[in-house]
């Protein structure tokens, strides 16, 4: 009877009959794995249904404790995010997400995957998921499995990461093929990594063949084979359009490497590398169009060129543009500012030299100018110029100098609010310091007067009880702060961030819903405001109301306040 309400049931999803479909799901949800991973699909994509990631994650839990090998990989897949703060962050927005959708290697059932989402990071917890899926011949977790044990940087794990390969290849996957061949190329075994790169290409794999052509003419014994490497370079380069294949046949035709020297046949190889903006590419174009030697000399198209390599910090077509900038030659907007800026700050402009690190040398600190721009902020920072202190710190410094600390103490107490976050985040997570909860929260605290990712930090910490007891109502001022703060950022790659922390797993605070559930008027606040603006979980107005009116008939006169608020935006 079961069997016959399933088949019924997955005959509705395929039509698209979500709701009939999600209905009797959850007449089996008590007994059947199979069920209960659908309705995490249902609940996952907001199919039939309002999409709760966290909803998603207790169905595909409650599958993969039934043993259900891909649910137990989807877990494994949620638990497994390792970037950013608190262990992870979200790599996109799940207002606007659309997770991928993939079929199963085992060509069962798709895979519903959104990284990370609907419960906090836990890499043990994914590794133990991963492993009894895999244990199961769930061929998507071995793959992981072995990519996991390849991090690790012991011969233990890399054992244990071949060994998660080979279960994954001989069950067809092309990527565990392609890694296998990958460690045979590094051990030295030439004639086993061609072997498994062939079988990588035959599965599927889009990189063997480019691998199989660098093998082929820098590999073999110092004898390139120019024939076979010309054969697998075309072969990456006309079915998978990759760029380094099409840059490697762009200098085999341009030195006449085993084929007639042919500058159009480079030429042609070049561009359609340089247009998917390769950076070794596209100063090749920007030199032969300089030279004149080769082909006839073209400044504009030179000038083209280099700015692509440059805006991917090739550093001698940035020497080249400047060079270009003093002749009088035009380039486009953004380096005619960047140069103009250099060029006033060489002029002792403190301003321009200020403006010119933050813009250009902060987050990229191996550029051209890195020597001079120290030597701009050396003198500044000794005249007690905070900025100057905070990029001196950061451009100038090694990572472990004590100096490093002593300037971002110093911009830190005339209120750099960079400096405090920067100081903040170092003692708590104890990079090149001792770690130091009470010194990260006084700089956390300094920091959240202006800086938005501060309060948020602040606010999950004391709603998560992270350096500091939990304090629910600290956790809501602080976030209705943050709140406030990011309406008026403009900077398209602040407010990106904002969005990554804001979300972060979409897992919610089970402990506060739960004291919320019991009367704390506290709690019910917090929740109220995770839903009103989307913090740790997707934006939801009416969630949000309901916490609220539950504090509100407690007497909480904050919670009438935010009650209204919503109500007129509705």
């Amino acid at each position: 009877m079961n069997q016959k309400i399933l088949d019924e049931a997955l005959k509705h999803f395929e039509a698209r009959n979500y709701i009939k479909a999600k209905n009797l799901f959850l007449s089996l949800a008590n007994e059947n794995a199979t069920a209960q991973y659908y309705l995490g699909v249902m609940y996952r994509m907001g199919l039939g249904t309002e999409d709760d990631q966290k909803e998603a994650f207790e169905w595909f839990l409650k599958a993969a404790e039934r043993g259900d090998p891909l649910s137990q990989y989807l877990v494994g897949c949620a638990y497994n995010t390792m970037i950013g703060s608190y262990g992870g962050t979200l790599p996109f927005d799940v207002e606007q997400m659309e997770p991928t959708v993939l079929l199963s290697k085992d060509n069962q059932r798709p895979i519903y995957i959104a990284l990370g989402i609907g419960v906090e990071p836990n890499v043990e917890e994914a590794i133990a998921w991963f492993t009894k899926a895999a244990l199961q011949g769930q061929v998507d977790a071995q793959q992981e499995l072995g990519f996991m044990h390849s991090i690790a940087f012991s011969e233990q794990q890399d054992n244990e990461s071949i060994y998660w390969f080979k279960k994954a290849a001989e069950q067809g996957c092309s990527i565990s093929t392609y890694m296998i061949a990958r460690d045979f190329l590094y051990s030295g075994d030439i004639e086993q990594s061609i072997k498994w790169f062939e079988k990588a290409h035959t599965l599927g794999n889009e990189e063997a063949s480019y691998e199989l052509g660098k093998i082929f003419e820098f590999k073999i014994k110092n004898n390139p084979d120019y024939e076979m490497a010309i054969k697998w370079y075309m072969i990456a380069a006309k079915q998978h359009n990759d760029y380094e294949s099409q840059f490697r046949l762009g200098r085999i035709y341009q030195y006449g490497h085993g084929v007639e020297k042919n500058i159009n046949e480079a030429l042609n190889w070049y561009k359609k590398a340089a247009i998917q903006n390769y950076k070794e590419a596209c100063f090749k174009l920007g030199i032969l169009y300089s030279s004149g030697k080769i082909i006839k000399e073209d400044d504009k198209q030179a000038i083209k060129w280099f700015i692509k390599a440059a805006i991917q910090h090739d550093k001698i077509s940035e020497s080249i543009l400047e060079r270009y900038y003093k002749d009088g030659f035009k380039l486009d907007k953004e380096f005619n500012q960047k140069f103009e800026t250099l060029f006033k700050a060489r002029s002792h402009d403190e301003k321009a030299q200020i403006q010119f690190g933050y813009d250009y040398v902060y987050n990229y600190p191996n550029t051209n100018y890195q020597n001079e721009v120290c030597q701009w902020y050396n003198k500044l920072a000794y005249d007690g110029n905070p900025d100057a202190q905070f990029l001196y710190s950061q451009i100038c410094c090694y990572q472990f100098d004590k100096q490093r600390l002593e300037w971002l103490k110093k911009a830190a107490d005339q209120e750099h609010t960079k400096s405090q976050y920067e100081l903040a985040q170092m003692y708590h997570w104890g990079n090149y310091v001792k770690d130091n909860d009470i010194e990260s929260i006084k700089y956390y605290q300094l920091a959240a007067n202006k800086n938005a990712n501060a309060q948020f930090d602040l606010a999950y910490y004391y709603g998560h009880g992270i350096m500091v007891e939990v304090n629910y109502i600290e956790a809501f001022k602080r976030y209705q702060c943050a709140a406030q703060q990011i309406k008026y950022i403009t900077d398209t790659f602040e407010q990106e961030k904002i969005q990554l922390i804001k979300l972060k797993y979409n897992a919610g605070n089970n402990e506060a819903e739960a004291k919320a559930l019991e009367g704390d008027t506290s709690a019910q606040l917090y929740l109220g405001c995770l839903y009103q603006y989307g913090f740790e979980v997707k934006r939801n107005i009416e969630k949000a109301i309901f916490w609220y009116e539950m504090a509100n008939k407690q007497g909480a006169n904050e919670a009438q306040k935010q009650i209204e608020t919503l109500r007129k935006g509705m």
